[in-house]
């Protein structure tokens, strides 16, 4: 390859032949215990709604409509938790 010239202190992907980078970071690099507490919020804002619905507990019923808006918020909360984690870690590290 004549003309080609690779500056030695980067890093070169050899399937691309431009500059490696680094992968952003996945779900692997958080705590353990977040695919728990993400797993068991859902299953609260699910038992929310079956329980409201179906078979209502003491106090749901003066809560009315916002049953539904209390499950969404949770429910929302369990996809946004994991994110929070990894911007605070990220942030953390840096």
């Amino acid at each position: 390859m004549e003309g080609v010239t690779t500056n030695t202190s980067e890093a070169v992907d050899s399937k691309t032949l431009g500059p490696v980078r680094s992968r952003p970071r996945s779900m692997t690099d958080l705590p353990p215990w977040i695919g728990g507490l993400t797993v068991t919020m859902m299953f609260l804002a699910t038992g929310v709604l079956i329980t409201y619905t179906l078979l209502p507990l003491p106090g749901q019923e003066s809560l009315g409509s916002w049953n539904y808006v209390a499950s969404a918020a949770i429910y929302v909360a369990s996809m946004r938790l994991p994110r929070l984690i990894r911007r605070l870690m990220k942030n953390s590290l840096s």
